[in-house]
């Protein structure tokens, strides 16, 4: 990936990340973390609903060329959120 498309991919990232939150905001939830990074991975957002600890991947799309954005979530991706969620929960 050239320096001009890692670019305009990295700002489209964090664009996406600000509408998913701004989502879970405007539905109540309170943001406990943003980019939670430890060893074993990372989680775009870590949220909050009364008694309920919510762990959110963002994925977003500009076209359906390479799949949906919740076909990106890899069996590998899956249970490094599984690990990452476990690891903040301890």
């Amino acid at each position: 990936m050239n320096a001009y498309r890692h670019s305009y991919a990295k700002e489209l990232g964090e664009k996406a990340e600000r509408l998913a939150e701004a989502f879970f905001m405007n539905k109540g939830y309170h943001v406990l973390e943003r980019n939670y990074r430890v060893r074993c991975g990372e989680i775009d957002l870590i949220l909050e609903d009364r008694s309920r600890i919510i762990f959110v991947e963002v994925k977003s799309r500009v076209n359906a060329k390479y799949g949906l954005p919740q076909e990106a979530i890899t069996y590998h991706k899956k249970h490094q959120i599984i690990r990452v969620a476990k690891w903040y929960l301890q």
